[in-house]
Order: C-alpha cells, then sequence, then structure tokens
C-alpha cells in the first residue's frame, strides 16, 4: 500500500531494518505517474517498509529547502538516517537492487531534507 503525507504514521515500529521509501513526484510528471503502479506492486511486495508518495509542490514543508528537479526521485531512510537520494528510471527492478544494497552501516546522506520520518509522525 502506498501511503501519503496526509496519513498518519503511527504505524512505523522504532526499527532499523524497516525504511521509509519515498517517492517525491509532483502531479503534472507523467513519467511519475507512469511509475506509480509500479511503486504500488512493490509496496505490496515488500510490507516491511513504509512507502510513501508525496507531491513535491503539495508537500513543500516536507522537503524544506532540497530543490527536487528529476522526477521521480526516490528518497531512502529508517528513523535515524537517510541511506538513498535520487533520481531513478521507470524501473522499478533499479528500486528492488538499491533497497537489497542498503548496509545499515552506511553513513547518512548529506540532503537539504529533514527527517521526513519524524514529521510524519508528528502529523
Amino acid at each position: 500500500m502506498i501511503l501519503t503525507p496526509d496519513k498518519k504514521i503511527e504505524l512505523l515500529k522504532n526499527n532499523d531494518n524497516s525504511f521509509l521509501i519515498a517517492c517525491l513526484c509532483a502531479e503534472w510528471c507523467g513519467i511519475c505517474r507512469e511509475y506509480k503502479s509500479k511503486f504500488h506492486e512493490l509496496s505490496e511486495k515488500m510490507t516491511e517498509h513504509y512507502f510513501y508518495w508525496i507531491d513535491v509542490e503539495e508537500n513543500i514543508d516536507l522537503i524544506n529547502d532540497e530543490d527536487i528537479t528529476d522526477f521521480p526521485t526516490i528518497l531512502i531512510q529508517n528513523r535515524r538516517k537517510i541511506f538513498f537520494l535520487g533520481p531513478v528510471n521507470t524501473n522499478i527492478n533499479r528500486l528492488i537492487k538499491i533497497i537489497g544494497n542498503i548496509n545499515l552501516n552506511d553513513q547518512n546522506i548529506s540532503t537539504n531534507i529533514p527527517n521526513i520520518w519524524e514529521k510524519l509522525e508528528k502529523n
């Protein structure tokens, strides 16, 4: 199931192995609309993670001063740090590979995006 920022995030467990996987998109983006069904299918298979569909124009408070110019852009984080932030092509297997290669010992990615996990918990 794909969640949207208006959904409370009370479900999130304090578990480093669960990721928030956010597709940062724009409603006007045709590529994003094409990607959304694939993203949804993946969310149904990887239920240990929390998949969010975030329209950057409607949720500017979630991305702060980060300039998202390529769509779709994927953000992957756990409660403590961001592991990936970058554009992806529409091949969902690329996202599966990125998720599979995450090492919990990796360094936090430096970005202007605030901790979306925390922001969604507070909404």
